[in-house]
């Protein structure tokens, strides 16, 4: 879709003179950073650097994300000491298995510790490969002990007429995609994200599964559930009685 919206990829010389003198965050909307020449992406982490050792900045937010595929080693080292938080992939599809889990390893272990990942769904995925993206973050999360929150966000067509928003995936159903709403409701920590520590009650995988489903066909069976809220107010009603007796 990027390709389609933005055809023309360029860089941008000496873009920190375009910074606010107010403000100490540098946020970058590019739509794929990490795809620029190995030269400008050192010229613009090299400025990066200088602007953050002068102290004119003390964030930085890559808003769009960075392109797992293409984090390497090299680029982790070079990014090693800016203050980018949080680190923001994507696992939008299967093709990103591998590159998506070997990136953010890479940049955990350069000492970057927050994570949050766009988790794209109701395009051309199922709802199997929507639960096995999702559960890979908490997985890594839990291993490393760090904070690897996904964002799920549900594909929307934009280069069509849909005012009412009903568009629905091949593989899914408006039942289903109602349900996936209804989980991160009960589930979800701030501001909509699947944390691997939602409610602290219990190890994080183990969370995820108690609202998720234990694997790819337990998630895929309780989306088609009936009465998926009832059932899930009885989840959270059992949670926080556990809660309770553990505190």
């Amino acid at each position: 879709m990027v390709h389609k919206l933005e055809p023309v990829f360029f860089h941008k010389h000496n873009w920190e003179k375009d910074i606010n003198p107010e403000t100490d965050k540098v946020l970058f909307y590019d739509n794929n950073w990490l795809a620029k020449k190995p030269k400008n992406l050192k010229e613009d982490i090299v400025t990066l650097h200088k602007l953050r050792k002068e102290g004119r900045i003390k964030a930085i937010d890559f808003n769009q994300g960075l392109d797992a595929r293409l984090m390497t080693e090299e680029i982790a080292d070079l990014l090693k000491g800016l203050p980018i938080f949080p680190i923001r992939f994507a696992f939008d599809n299967m093709q990103e298995d591998g590159y998506y889990q070997r990136a953010v390893r890479m940049m955990a272990k350069r000492g970057f510790h927050g994570f949050m990942t766009y988790v794209l769904y109701n395009y051309k995925d199922t709802p199997e490969d929507f639960y096995y993206r999702l559960k890979e973050s908490v997985l890594i999360s839990a291993d490393l002990r760090i904070a690897v929150d996904s964002f799920p966000m549900r594909y929307q067509p934009i280069l069509e007429i849909d005012e009412k928003r009903k568009y629905v995936g091949r593989y899914w159903t408006v039942q289903k995609r109602k349900a996936v709403k209804a989980i991160l409701g009960y589930y979800s920590g701030r501001a909509g994200t699947v944390t691997a520590h939602a409610y602290n009650t219990m190890p994080p995988i183990e969370e995820f599964e108690y609202w998720f489903g234990k694997d790819e066909k337990e998630f895929n069976k309780l989306l088609s559930y009936p009465r998926l809220r009832q059932l899930f107010k009885r989840k959270k009603g059992a949670l926080r009685m556990v809660r309770a007796r553990r505190g």
